[in-house]
């Protein structure tokens, strides 16, 4: 049984350790395998200076932000090192020596910093503020739910999809329209129908294309803005960023050691070269150095939703491209 484990999760990134420690945290054998030296994928952090060791960087991930507060609470992350500091306040100069500052504490503060530009924005800004909380607080939960499978008439389906439909009642007619919206609107457009200066406007519009190859008057930008006021980090304030103590590596290093804690077997140095299947279904992998990893014939944790339930051939990495006799249901993983 050494080698035989419930979940085998390839990739020991922040979300491959997210994934590690929820399955060891349900009670199922865990092992998580990363390739390097090191956990941490893209929120790491190095020493990339030869001559100055002791200067740390973060690698690729430069800001915390998004990581909902769930995560945050149930896999105990400040107890395992998580500890962020906001930044702000939140500062955009101008050429003419005006400045727009947005405190998180001081709605009158940022009052009378937007009504140098405009009061009628300033007056706006608290109902935009609550109309975001109201949509976040409505969609933020869907994100850590599998969507519903709408078409299909299997009695399970259509409860679920009941289910999400009674939880977006809380959004009206107008706010469902309104979300409707802002999935194929660009972040112009929806700043526009809220406010008059131009000033604002592009303060408000960094949301919605920070991180995307994409313009402001790009369809569907609206919804990145939205995306990026759905999380905070874990100061309770809706969107917020912060700097991790430590670099991003120590929010991996978190995750890392909450997922040890519940039981999960972290390998590095432990890199993939095949995923091995029997019968159409998925069996467990083998390392480079030969060794196989194993699922027990008869495992506790189901994989519905896994890639074990989608892969039906052994495949080298990378990549892997499992795929059934329907066009329409491939996965593809590089």
């Amino acid at each position: 049984m050494a080698n035989t484990y419930d979940a085998i999760i390839i990739g020991g990134g922040h979300n491959g350790l997210t994934a590690g420690a929820y399955f060891a945290r349900a009670g199922a054998r865990t092992i998580v395998l990363e390739a390097r030296n090191k956990t941490g994928g893209a929120a790491d952090t190095s020493a990339p200076f030869p001559d100055h060791p002791e200067i740390n960087v973060t690698t690729y991930s430069y800001v915390m932000s998004l990581m909902p507060p769930t995560i945050i609470r149930e896999l105990e992350l400040k107890r395992h090192g998580y500890d962020v500091t906001p930044f702000g306040p939140y500062f955009q100069a101008y050429p003419d020596g005006r400045a727009i500052t947005i405190y998180a504490d001081d709605a009158q503060k940022s009052f009378d910093s937007i009504a140098q530009f405009s009061k009628k924005d300033a007056d706006t800004m608290p109902k935009w503020e609550e109309w975001l909380k109201g949509v976040a607080d409505v969609l933020g939960p869907l994100l850590l739910q599998a969507p519903p499978k709408l078409g299909s008439t299997s009695l399970g389906d259509l409860l679920e999809s009941a289910k999400t439909a009674w939880k977006m009642r809380k959004l009206g007619v107008r706010g469902v329209g309104d979300v409707t919206r802002l999935f194929t609107m660009s972040i112009t457009d929806l700043v526009s129908d809220w406010f008059e200066s131009d000033a604002v406007k592009g303060m408000l519009a960094v949301n919605g294309i920070i991180g995307t190859w994409a313009g402001p008057d790009e369809p569907g930008t609206a919804y990145v803005m939205l995306h990026h006021s759905i999380g905070d980090v874990g100061d309770g304030h809706l969107g917020s960023w912060g700097f991790q103590q430590g670099g991003m590596g120590a929010v991996s290093d978190s995750i890392r050691r909450s997922a040890e804690s519940f039981g999960a077997e972290i390998r590095t140095n432990a890199r993939v070269k095949k995923i091995l299947a029997s019968g159409g279904r998925f069996v467990g992998v083998a390392l480079e150095g030969g060794e196989e990893l194993r699922r027990p014939s008869a495992s506790p944790v189901s994989t519905r939703r896994s890639l074990s339930s989608r892969c039906s051939t052994g495949t080298s990495f990378p990549p892997i491209s499992c795929g059934t006799s329907s066009a329409g249901r491939r996965a593809r993983v590089s």
